[in-house]
């Protein structure tokens, strides 16, 4: 693990002094990590940084990015605020409408709504690319701002509107056949 943190370190240091984007190098220290264990140790290994990412690195990744989030400019204008659902409708339609098209023979017209509410869920996805684009100066805070809110709109709304396009399917499944 200590070699891993040294990797990923000198990686995102060559990174930042060849002006390369900074997930690049990150992404370089993954592969370089794997290429050098034995396969026996690659998924323990794996589940060992998984676990690490997952309680510190990501965490701090969404804090430092929330921070940075102009909430001002979210709610100042009636422009910025009115992107924020259409944002949202547009997440549904890339991710969910192929859910809906794709899984037509297999799952019910419930359950694909459900598939594409779930697969039009996204923040980390957009945060991550919204903090780029505006550190490289290619966005706006008031439009990572709108586009966060959107994405931030998916995960609160989505998951529920899946559950009750279900429920009613789920209901039936769970009581004793008559």
């Amino acid at each position: 693990m200590r070699l891993t943190i040294c990797v990923l370190i000198l990686l995102v240091v060559l990174s930042d002094k060849l002006q390369i984007d900074l997930v690049l190098g990150a992404f370089v220290a993954g592969a370089v990590v794997r290429a050098a264990l034995p396969r026996g140790q690659r998924e323990i290994f794996s589940a060992r940084l998984d676990g690490l990412g997952s309680a510190f690195a990501v965490p701090i990744f969404f804090v430092s990015a929330g921070s940075n989030l102009d909430i001002h400019a979210l709610v100042s204008g009636l422009s910025v605020s009115l992107m924020v659902p259409a944002y949202a409708l547009l997440m549904l339609a890339v991710r969910g409408l192929p859910a809906l098209m794709l899984y037509r023979l297999d799952l019910s017209r419930n359950q694909r709504l459900a598939l594409a509410l779930h697969s039009g869920t996204q923040l980390s996805i957009v945060v991550a690319i919204t903090s780029i684009g505006v550190q490289d100066g290619l966005m706006s805070g008031s439009q990572s701002a709108a586009m966060i809110g959107g994405a931030i709109l998916t995960v609160i709304l989505f998951p529920a509107l899946a559950h009750s396009a279900v429920s009613d399917e789920v209901a039936a499944l769970r009581s004793p056949a008559r």
